[in-house]
């Protein structure tokens, strides 16, 4: 995701996703795994979720196998 400064590296994330196959947003948490300035002034970051329940895996992993059918 992209921010406008850099973020602490182990900070704690709120992250709210919404998914259009799913009627309320997940609401999970994670980690900044990696935070990178930009030639264009943008930050780019990665973050790990933590603590997901086998419901919000399963989601996510369909959300990405969606995502990699393109």
């Amino acid at each position: 995701f992209r921010s406008a400064d850099l973020m602490e590296l182990g900070a704690t994330l709120e992250i709210e996703l919404d998914l259009p196959c799913l009627k309320e947003p997940l609401m999970l948490r994670g980690l900044v795994v990696w935070s990178q300035a930009m030639a264009s002034g943008v930050t780019e970051n990665g973050a790990e979720f933590v603590n997901l329940s086998p419901e919000q895996a399963q989601q996510i992993d369909e959300l990405v196998k969606f995502l990699s059918k393109g």
